[in-house]
């Protein structure tokens, strides 16, 4: 490693950096909301009824939803960090990656974006569950977990994909148990019980998700940007999570156990966005904090080496869609 690639390294550490790539996003997402960049329809498939023209209405307040979603996301990305250390390093350009890729992708912000609030809940029930490491009694957090899980599938089903990677975490967390089972079962379904009692969900209408895998009609429904977006993504993501899970495999049981589910997020995020391509979009925001963690744990476990690599990629794959949306319309 060069000198030169030192000082490189050493810059993507530093704090402002991670402030440029900010600033960046927001001009990005500022001269896209001008430009009027983005998808103009977008409606989940949820157990409630939705109405494509509610779900699209631009308006201060879901513009404000939006903006909360975000902050409140960086604030739970942070502290995964600064609590678990899931990255080994204190440096946050993990954080910079996370709202650059966000701007990246302004169909996310066109009217309400049911993505940007899977993310949050997301994000928040990992939290709870790095909590529980090794403790089988916390069957309340995970009643928490998996009732939000539910609460939230009644506007998109993507919610309930991601309870398969939590239950696999529980296990990688040593919080599994017969209880922490029942707490998880009772949890999904207390949520659905009232809405069907009070009237809100006819169980008649229940059905499984349609899930669609990506054919070219699909494909051609998002610009072409946003295509090469969501194929760098996934690939980045699906590479670095398994190279990362493999280098961490001989340190402690403690770090594997915290890489452990961030390897089932990411891969799980990785896989759902192939298998239900039709509501890519709900998928978007938290597979770029999966991958936004994974790039600087890479770069991270690689300090001495070229990890610094991995950084500018997703800066510039960031980037480079980003402005390819916007001189493209």
């Amino acid at each position: 490693m060069t000198a030169y690639e030192k000082r490189i390294s050493a810059s993507l550490e530093r704090q402002p950096t991670v402030a440029l790539l900010i600033l960046i996003a927001l001009m990005l997402y500022g001269v896209g909301a001008y430009l009027g960049v983005g998808s103009a329809y977008y409606c989940p498939e949820g157990l409630l009824p939705c109405d494509p023209v509610a779900a699209n209405a631009s308006s201060v307040r879901t513009t404000i939803v939006s903006i909360l979603s975000v902050g409140i996301s960086t604030l739970f990305l942070w502290m995964i960090n600064r609590w678990y250390n899931i990255t080994h390093s204190y440096s946050r350009i993990y954080i910079g990656l996370f709202i650059l890729g966000l701007a990246s992708v302004p169909a996310l912000w066109c009217g309400k974006s049911p993505g940007l609030t899977l993310c949050t809940i997301l994000l928040f029930c990992v939290i709870m569950l790095y909590s529980l490491y090794q403790r089988p009694g916390g069957t309340r957090r995970i009643f928490l977990v998996f009732c939000l899980l539910s609460i939230g599938s009644l506007s998109d089903f993507a919610y309930l994909g991601f309870a398969i990677p939590l239950m696999l975490a529980c296990g990688q967390m040593r919080c599994l148990s017969l209880r922490a089972v029942l707490a998880a079962g009772i949890g999904l379904i207390t949520p659905l019980w009232i809405g069907w009692g009070v009237g809100l969900i006819d169980p008649t209408l229940l059905h499984y998700p349609a899930l669609s895998i990506p054919t070219p009609e699909q494909i051609n429904e998002y610009a072409l940007p946003l295509q090469a977006l969501m194929a760098s993504v996934v690939i980045i993501t699906a590479v670095i999570t398994i190279v990362n899970t493999l280098t961490v495999y001989g340190h402690n049981a403690k770090t594997r156990a915290n890489n452990g589910v961030l390897a089932l997020m990411s891969l799980w995020s990785v896989i759902a966005i192939v298998i239900d391509f039709a509501h890519a979009l709900s998928y978007m925001p938290i597979l770029i904090a999966m991958m936004s963690l994974q790039v600087a744990l890479c770069f991270s476990l690689r300090r001495q080496g070229r990890g610094y690599i991995t950084v500018i990629v997703g800066i510039l794959v960031f980037l480079s869609c980003a402005v390819w949306q916007m001189i493209s319309i």
